[in-house]
């Protein structure tokens, strides 16, 4: 069951990990709508390029992951994936 789910993790995260453009350590929302929220982390898109997203992790700690997309079906359905990828480059950028 513990093996199941590590390997649908990756295989998601493999799957968003082409549309990585970079992070930082900076949560810098300015200029920027959010489109989703979760218990984890925000997302927020620009007006000047909607296919572009920045996850902003939830906590003490600045930091957020730029993501690029081709089609805005492409992006919505990888939110979950994007907060799992950013959460994980997040702990091992501790």
């Amino acid at each position: 069951e513990g093996r199941k789910f590590l390997e649908k993790q990756a295989f998601e995260y493999a799957g968003v990990q082409a549309n990585l453009v970079s992070c930082q350590n900076v949560q810098g929302k300015d200029g920027l709508t959010l489109i989703h929220s979760e218990p984890r982390a925000e997302i927020f898109s620009s007006a000047i390029n909607p296919l572009a997203m920045r996850v902003v992790p939830l906590g003490d700690r600045p930091y957020s992951c730029d993501y690029g997309f081709t089609s805005t079906e492409d992006m919505t359905a990888k939110f979950s994936p994007a907060i799992g990828l950013t959460l994980h480059n997040l702990n091992e950028a501790k």
